[in-house]
């Protein structure tokens, strides 16, 4: 080799986010099939769906650098939190008013005006005035001509306006128009805690009729027939364009509104698919899903259709070693030679001698690629100044990673598992590889779980709250 390798102390195959790994993610990109159904505009699929670190903003970083038509938005930068603070919005549910419909027109208009934008690419009005109409004149039809015209007439504005703008003028509308019917009550909702449980039966039902009619389905049905018009356009042109969203696992939006903005997306994603060139593709985390469909009712019926639109990401022991392998050649090809360099180069010692250093180490993942990235790094940092990997260097390393695995555990399903904690203890100082499903669920539901350590919402009011194995997976309110 041109230069002899030695492990420094900050030698790594990769960074924990996608977001900060383009050195490795681009060059060493494992194919998944994944990646190819969500670029299908055809394939129904629009939504990656995973654990922490199983690879979903990976993909969607590959979507925007291979496809030229591509906009990406994280979630937080859509100024959602600006609907979780309208008091408008915070009256109306308040009083029992389903938001959903608001909720699912609001991203169907958004995602809607951004594909317009995506496919007039247009960098002025004059510009944009003149490819709109050539977009609309495509349409043969008078009546749903001038429902296009019309449409993209009184929203020309929002097509210079940022995302985030749109979704703030959207809210802002409604909140106008709700103080203008019901101001006086808005304010006494906001004066008076306990406002809503002080309405009489007759008062709230008649709040809530007058409430509805700002969020009842004219505006869905309105967006559902410029839909159906532009897919029309859509349906002989061989361009494709995409949206991607990401970052929903993040503190966006107040969790109050949060999985009924999620569950609103599906049903807007799903709206949008008419548009036979267009495909939004959002990244979503197991336990935020798992979460929505619990905290928003209308979604729990609606999980077998959910389906068709989810990519489950999952990782066979194959192509982990071919990433393993990939990262490892590029790290030492980059750093010391244009030799190729191999993980059993490296990982010459056997940790135990009934099984192979890598299986050993794959097997002590959940399969997913920031796993065994992080127990790699983990190993080659403990080997500081050596060539290789010994038995020892690589026990500390596993230390080290299992450590942040744990830790990494506890945050991702703290949310969705109050009792997460409760259950690592449980099973802390196990033999490792000794339970099966059943032999663990009955030894946790022999754990006899105190109320208070549970932090779930409602936990001690809830009857499942008394179950220990309900504890421990899941307080319901």
């Amino acid at each position: 080799m041109a230069n002899r390798i030695v492990f420094s102390s900050n030698i790594n195959i990769g960074h924990n986010g996608a977001e900060n790994d383009d050195q490795f993610l681009f060059n060493c990109f494992v194919d998944h099939p994944a990646l190819n159904e969500l670029r299908d505009v055809s394939n129904p699929a629009s939504f990656v769906m995973g654990s922490t670190g199983s690879g979903k903003t990976a993909l969607l970083r590959m979507i925007e650098k291979s496809e030229e038509n591509c906009r990406a938005f994280e979630v937080h930068e859509m100024a959602m939190s600006h609907i979780a603070n309208s008091d408008a919005v915070q009256f109306m549910r308040g009083i029992g008013v389903d938001m959903s419909i608001f909720f699912q027109s609001l991203w169907k208009q958004v995602l809607c005006i951004e594909y317009i934008k995506l496919i007039l690419k247009a960098d002025d009005k004059d510009k944009f005035r003149f490819v709109a109409k050539k977009l609309i004149d495509f349409v043969k039809v008078d009546g749903r001509r001038e429902k296009l015209e019309r449409f993209v007439g009184d929203h020309e504005h929002q097509f210079w306006n940022t995302v985030d703008e749109n979704i703030i003028e959207i809210t802002d509308a409604l909140e106008t128009s709700v103080n203008a019917s019901l101001g006086a009550e808005v304010q006494k909702f906001h004066a008076r805690a306990g406002y809503a449980r002080g309405l009489s039966s007759e008062k709230k039902v008649q709040l809530q009729q007058r409430a509805r009619k700002f969020v009842d389905g004219k505006m869905i049905a309105e967006l559902g027939q410029v839909i159906s018009i532009l897919s029309e356009y859509t349906r002989q042109r061989q361009d494709k364009y995409f949206i991607i969203i990401d970052q929903l696992d993040e503190p966006w939006v107040d969790d109050s509104v949060k999985y009924q903005l999620i569950q609103a997306l599906f049903e807007g994603v799903k709206g949008l698919q008419k548009l036979r060139n267009f495909k939004v593709v959002v990244a979503l985390r197991n336990d935020v899903y798992e979460r929505m469909v619990r905290e928003a009712p209308t979604s729990q019926a609606q999980i077998e259709k959910y389906n068709d639109h989810i990519v489950r990401l999952k990782w066979s022991k194959e192509q982990l070693w071919e990433l393993t392998e990939k990262r490892i050649n590029h790290l030492f090809k980059w750093k010391y030679s244009s030799e190729n360099v191999h993980f059993d180069h490296i990982f010459k010692q056997r940790v135990d001698m009934r099984t192979s250093t890598w299986n050993y180490m794959v097997e002590r993942t959940l399969m997913r690629p920031r796993d065994i990235i992080n127990f790699v790094n983990a190993t080659l940092q403990q080997s500081e100044g050596k060539s290789s990997v010994s038995k020892a260097d690589l026990l500390k390393g596993e230390h080290r990673y299992s450590e942040l695995r744990l830790e990494t555990l506890r945050y991702e399903w703290q949310g969705t598992f109050p009792a997460i904690e409760v259950l690592l203890g449980t099973l802390a100082g196990s033999p490792p590889l000794l339970f099966g499903r059943e032999r663990m669920q009955r030894k946790i539901c022999r754990t006899t779980l105190r109320p208070d350590r549970c932090h779930g919402r409602n936990a001690q009011g809830s009857p499942l709250a008394r179950n220990p194995c309900f504890r421990i997976w899941g307080c319901y309110p």
